[in-house]
């Protein structure tokens, strides 16, 4: 009796304790003994390892206010060093659970979590790998690690993938609906280094500011609308083809290449066709800074030093065209009978069907009567002290200098003419002496 008197003392005292809010246990479970809930077994046979709590079962608490299963013990370390199960040399452990198949061994146990004093939690049979140790032991380094599934309800989704904004990643890493900021970093696409995609400031010597696209021996931009199809080609040699993957030269389109702007008369397009190649243009002008405009092409006319050629031909200045003796330099064609009417050589030799010369004065002013003729006396002592004809150059100087077609047609009329003035004149004494005659011959 008085025994019982006792225990009922004790508990009342102790409840009445715990009532008020005491925060100290007076009487703490004995720190040599384990606690088994549903099972007596509280040590491992093969570590040999005492387990302060062991539980077979469920742990389903209820709360006050709520009907929903909530974790029943929380964690609070500090400065201690308890040991992993799995890894006893392990002493950054806080807390871990395993579970084992019913009727098997706790050794037989699979890791459903680890946590440790750095805040890194590992979900599952992690391979050791990937949890680096370091001097002082086993010690993980990552934030989460797990082999299996991540599942954020709203964010990120893993299973041999990670999605985020989706839970249905259809890649190793599908991205819906936002963008991806690198921070200055580089996305590589080869662990060989030599292949990534980066914002960058230098490369090749070169300074800029801008993406960097790099490939080691080559690259492609292309397009999968109608099949695959290389759009843009580089490779190391330094070419580049446009819709062709072996261009022959640095730079290589196959293709048309167009260049405008708002401007419609600023066009230009190389186009290539079936059969010909051609360069279409509205007004072209090549451009000479100290000089202006020495060559145009505009409205089917061709300018040289002309920015407003009215002919097919239009210079202004001189033209120079070189070739041999005998061989033809110049050549005009009629278009409708396709015959050749006018040759130039290489030797200044002229061939031509006809050749009209626009003459500034006719010389007709050898008719006029104040025209100063030489008589037949003066002109026979002009011809022996100079060897040519009053008014024409000497066969030194025409040899030297030339003489224009024109002048020397106007010179030829003016001596037809001369001649001519002579004939009359001549004609006249000649009359007059046959008259002479004829008297005489009556008188006998």
């Amino acid at each position: 009796m008085k025994t019982n008197f006792i225990i009922c003392l004790f508990a009342f005292l102790t409840y009445s304790l715990n009532s008020i809010g005491q925060v100290q246990n007076t009487y703490p479970y004995p720190s040599s003994a384990n606690v088994g809930l549903g099972t007596i077994i509280t040590s491992s046979v093969t570590n040999n390892f005492e387990y302060k709590l062991s539980v077979k079962g469920i742990l389903y608490p209820i709360g006050e206010e709520t009907q929903i299963a909530t974790i029943p013990f929380r964690i609070i370390a500090e400065d201690w060093q308890p040991a992993s199960i799995m890894e006893p040399g392990l002493t950054d452990l806080l807390s871990e659970a395993f579970v084992f198949p019913k009727g098997e061994s706790i050794d037989e146990s699979v890791r459903v979590y680890s946590l440790y004093k750095n805040g890194s939690l590992v979900l599952g049979e992690v391979s050791n790998s990937l949890i680096p140790t370091n001097s002082s032991g086993f010690a993980p380094i990552f934030g989460l690690i797990s082999d299996n599934s991540i599942h954020s309800k709203s964010d990120i989704y893993s299973d041999n993938k990670i999605g985020i904004g989706t839970t249905n990643p259809a890649t190793a890493l599908d991205i819906h609906n936002g963008n991806v900021t690198l921070n200055d970093n580089k996305i590589f696409l080869r662990a060989d280094g030599f292949h990534y995609l980066s914002f960058d400031n230098s490369f090749a010597g070169a300074t800029f500011d801008g993406p960097l696209l790099t490939g080691y021996s080559s690259g492609i931009l292309g397009t999968t609308d109608m099949g695959e199809k290389a759009i843009l080609y580089w490779s190391s040699n330094g070419r580049v083809g446009i819709n062709t993957t072996t261009p022959s030269s640095e730079f290589e389109v196959n293709g048309d290449v167009t260049f405008g702007g708002s401007n419609p008369d600023d066009l230009i397009k190389f186009e290539s066709h079936t059969g010909y190649r051609r360069i279409s243009f509205n007004d072209l002008r090549l451009h000479e800074f100290s000089f202006g405009d020495v060559l145009t092409i505009n409205n089917g006319n061709l300018g040289v030093n002309n920015s407003n050629p009215n002919e097919k031909l239009d210079i202004t200045g001189n033209l120079r065209i070189s070739n041999a003796a005998n061989e033809d330099v110049l050549t005009v064609w009629n278009t409708s009978s396709s015959s050749l009417n006018f040759k130039v050589k290489g030797d200044g030799r002229v061939y031509a069907r006809e050749i009209e010369v626009m003459l500034g004065a006719f010389p007709d002013y050898v008719f006029d009567e104040d025209y100063k003729l030489m008589n037949l006396s003066e002109l026979d002592v002009y011809i022996k002290k100079n060897k040519h004809l009053p008014g024409i150059e000497s066969a030194e100087s025409i040899d030297q200098n030339g003489l224009g077609l024109g002048e020397l047609s106007r010179i030829q009329m003016e001596k037809i003419e001369e001649l001519t003035l002579y004939l009359i004149d001549q004609n006249k004494m000649i009359e007059k002496l046959q008259e002479r005659v004829l008297e005489l011959e009556n008188k006998r």
